[in-house]
């Protein structure tokens, strides 16, 4: 059995694949399984995992009709030997060390392993860092960076790619990957496990992972028209919501937070529609029900309350800012 199963989802990335395979093969950590889920691609990705599957005996290629990147990182859940999994994007890579920076953060209280990110652009040029100067994370705050509310981790950690996650806590409680949620899907897995953890998120000081700006992925897609697949995030929150309200540990803040994610969520669908002409107003319509729904008609009156507040203040604030006296 080895030490990690490491999950690659695949579809037609051949522009990147082999950079991502290579950064993960010449890794100094080696006992580790390498799982390459082929998603239908229609390029040579395919070939590229048979061909690296060739080279190493630690590589495992599964082939499967296109379901999505979250159905893909299931095939490779249901397969993985590893006492720990860990998941990579294929257009992105794992830094040098980066796998044995993960694992000497194992413990046995601790069931996430959380290490820090950098971005770079296309070019590889780095955009930003980000590393912060803790060890431990309690549940709750482990749970809440994933809103980018957490007072002792600043930010939206979000990221499934810098974690490890115990194998026996997914097998015990049978935890997955919804299909149908395309966007937002790290944080929906990330929270239902947290949800199912007992032990605490060790956060290893250094960057483990590169991720690349890729013009052609959902996120960036966003940025230049509206991408239908974006809807899905808005069933993510919602249901972490959902998880969070059936966990006794958790106190009435966190509720809050994830209550305010959902709302959060709908206006940034509805302004995103708005700022690309797309407004669909039937299913804006069906996220509003859904708002009072799962939030009670006095939290969101609250909230827009809150809201306006908000805005108001922060123009008050821009305004005397261009006064001179």
């Amino acid at each position: 059995m080895p030490i990690l199963s490491i999950i690659i989802p695949v579809y037609n990335v051949e522009k990147y694949f082999r950079r991502c395979l290579d950064s993960v093969m010449s890794q100094s950590f080696r006992d580790y399984e390498l799982l390459l889920v082929d998603d239908g691609s229609s390029d040579s990705s395919g070939a590229i995992c048979d061909e690296y599957a060739v080279r190493d005996e630690r590589i495992r290629v599964f082939h499967k009709t296109n379901g999505g990147v979250s159905s893909a990182r299931n095939v490779g859940l249901e397969h993985a030997k590893g006492e720990w999994i860990y998941f990579v994007d294929a257009d992105d890579e794992v830094l040098p060390c980066g796998l044995q920076a993960l694992v000497s953060g194992i413990q046995d209280n601790v069931d996430v392993v959380m290490g820090g990110l950098q971005k770079c652009d296309e070019e590889g040029n780095t955009i930003y860092k980000m590393e912060k100067g803790l060890e431990f994370l309690s549940k709750k705050d482990g749970i809440l960076i994933n809103y980018g509310a957490s007072k002792v981790c600043v930010g939206n950690w979000g990221w499934m790619t810098i974690r490890l996650f115990r194998n026996s806590i997914i097998r015990e409680h049978q935890l997955h990957f919804d299909p149908d949620v395309v966007y937002n899907e790290d944080e929906l897995f990330i929270v239902r496990y947290l949800c199912k953890c007992r032990g605490i998120t060790h956060y290893i000081n250094s960057s483990v992972y590169c991720y690349y700006e890729n013009s052609d992925s959902v996120m960036e897609s966003t940025k230049r028209y509206f991408n239908p697949k974006v809807l899905t995030s808005f069933a993510s929150l919602v249901r972490m919501y959902q998880c969070i309200a059936k966990d006794a540990e958790l106190d009435t803040e966190l509720l809050r937070i994830a209550k305010d994610g959902i709302i959060n969520r709908y206006l940034m669908i509805r302004g995103q529609m708005e700022q690309h002409n797309a407004v669909d107003k039937v299913v804006l319509k069906d996220f509003r029900h859904q708002c009072v729904q799962e939030c009670g008609i006095l939290f969101v009156v609250g909230y827009m309350i809150r809201r306006a507040k908000r805005r108001i203040t922060n123009l008050i604030k821009r305004k005397l800012k261009n006064i001179r006296i």
